[in-house]
C-alpha cells in the first residue's frame, strides 16, 4: 500500500506531501487542478519515461519519493535477490536533472530503472479510464484466471511446463533425425572419414608439449652438451691446472674444521659451507644425469618435425588444441551413431512421445 508521496519541483508542484490511509482514498478537483500531475509523479517515481518539461520552471532537478508497506511476497523475494535492506516499509525515490541524469534508490540503495520497474510492478497498479475494455478481449481471460488462482495452480502450471518442454525436445529431436534422411548417407560418410582420420593420428593431450621439449633439446643438443660439460668440469672434475669448486670447497671446510673449536663463529661458517657442499654435490649429480641423456638424432628430429606439422594440420581443421580436437571427435562420433541408428532412435522417441 502507498502510504506517502513527497514531491519537489515536479511540473506545477513546488513542494507537496500527501499521506494515504487504508481503504478507499479519493482525489477530487476541477479540470487543471493537478490530479493528473499526481498520477504522473507516481508513474515517475515507479520508473516510467520522463520528460524534462516536468521539471518545475526555473529549477535544475525534480525529486519524488514514495513510501510503501510490504504486503506482496513477490516484492520481498525481488528485494532479497537484489540484496536490498528490507524493513516494514519500502522507500523509493527518484531524482532527475535537466541534463537527463536520473538517480533511483530503494531503501537507500541505487538501482537501475529497469530494476525499479520490476519492483514497482509488485507494489502498485495504475489503470486509465479506458483500460476496462481489456476485460472484453478473450485472449486476456486466461491471464486473469492464472493470476487469480496463482497460488493454487502454480504447481500444476510448473508441472505442465516441464512436461511440455520435454515433449518439445522429443519432437524436435525426431524432426532433426527425419530431416537428415535426404543427406544421411553423404553426411555419415563424411563424419566417418573425419573420425577415422583423427583416430589414425592417435593424438594425446600432453603430446604437443613433449614434442616441443624434445625438439628444443635435439635442435640445440650440441650447445646444451657443451655448456653442461663445462659446468660439470668446473664444479667437479676440474683440469690439470685448476681444482674443481667441489674439491676446493672440501679443502676449505677441512681447514676451517681445525680451528672451529676455538672460534664459535667459524663453526657457524663451517656448518653453512658444509650445507652448501652437499647441495653442490646433489646438483653435480643432476647435471651429470642430464648431460648423459643429451644426444643428437637426426631421424628423431625429422620425425618430431613431421609430427608437429601433422598436429598443426589437424588443429587447422578440427580445433585449436589437441583437447579440442578430441572433444570434436567425440561430438561427431555421437552424431554419426545417431545417423546410423536413426530409425531405431526415432521409434524409441515416438514411444516416449506417446507416454
Amino acid at each position: 500500500m502507498l502510504l506517502q508521496l513527497n514531491i519537489k519541483n515536479f511540473a506545477l508542484i513546488e513542494n507537496l506531501t500527501i499521506s494515504f490511509h487504508k481503504g478507499f482514498n479519493v482525489l477530487s478537483g476541477e479540470t487543471g487542478a493537478g490530479k493528473s500531475i499526481l498520477i504522473d509523479a507516481i508513474n515517475f517515481v515507479l520508473g516510467s519515461k520522463f520528460n524534462k518539461d516536468l521539471i518545475r520552471t526555473g529549477e535544475d532537478k525534480t525529486f519524488v519519493e514514495a513510501i510503501f508497506t510490504v504486503e506482496n511476497p513477490k516484492t520481498i523475494e525481488i528485494l532479497r535477490e537484489l540484496d536490498v535492506e528490507l524493513e516494514d516499509l519500502i522507500i523509493i525515490s527518484r531524482e532527475t536533472f535537466q541534463t537527463g541524469k536520473s538517480i533511483a534508490k530503494v531503501n537507500g540503495k541505487s538501482i537501475l530503472l529497469s530494476t525499479l520497474k520490476l519492483i514497482s510492478s509488485t507494489l502498485l497498479d495504475i489503470h486509465g479510464q479506458h483500460e476496462n475494455q481489456n476485460l472484453l478481449m478473450a485472449e486476456n481471460h486466461i491471464l486473469y484466471v492464472d493470476y487469480y488462482g496463482e497460488d493454487n495452480i502454480k504447481k500444476i502450471l510448473n508441472n505442465y511446463k516441464e512436461k511440455y518442454d520435454k515433449l518439445n525436445i522429443v519432437k524436435n529431436k525426431i524432426d532433426e533425425l527425419l530431416g537428415k534422411n535426404g543427406d544421411k548417407e553423404k553426411l555419415s560418410d563424411f563424419l566417418k572419414y573425419q573420425i577415422d582420420e583423427i583416430n589414425t593420428a592417435n593424438l594425446k593431450e600432453s603430446e604437443e608439449e613433449e614434442l616441443e621439449e624434445k625438439y628444443k633439446m635435439l635442435s640445440n643438443a650440441e650447445k646444451i652438451n657443451k655448456t653442461l660439460t663445462g659446468c660439470y668440469m668446473n664444479l667437479y672434475s676440474g683440469d690439470e691446472d685448476t681444482a674443481s669448486i667441489y674439491d676446493s670447497l672440501g679443502i676449505v671446510i677441512k681447514e676451517l674444521a681445525l680451528v672451529q673449536s676455538n672460534l664459535p663463529k667459524v663453526k657457524e661458517i663451517c656448518n653453512s659451507l658444509q650445507e652448501a657442499y652437499y647441495n653442490i654435490e646433489g646438483n653435480i649429480e643432476q647435471i651429470r644425469n642430464i648431460k648423459d641423456n643429451i644426444y643428437y638424432d637426426e631421424k628423431e628430429l625429422e620425425f618430431i618435425n613431421s609430427r608437429i606439422y601433422q598436429i598443426n594440420g589437424f588443429k587447422k581443421k578440427y580445433g585449436k588444441t589437441i583437447k579440442e580436437i578430441i572433444q570434436y571427435k567425440d561430438k561427431i562420433k555421437a552424431q554419426y551413431e545417431e545417423l546410423v541408428n536413426s530409425s531405431e532412435i526415432v521409434e524409441k522417441l515416438k514411444k516416449k512421445k506417446v507416454n
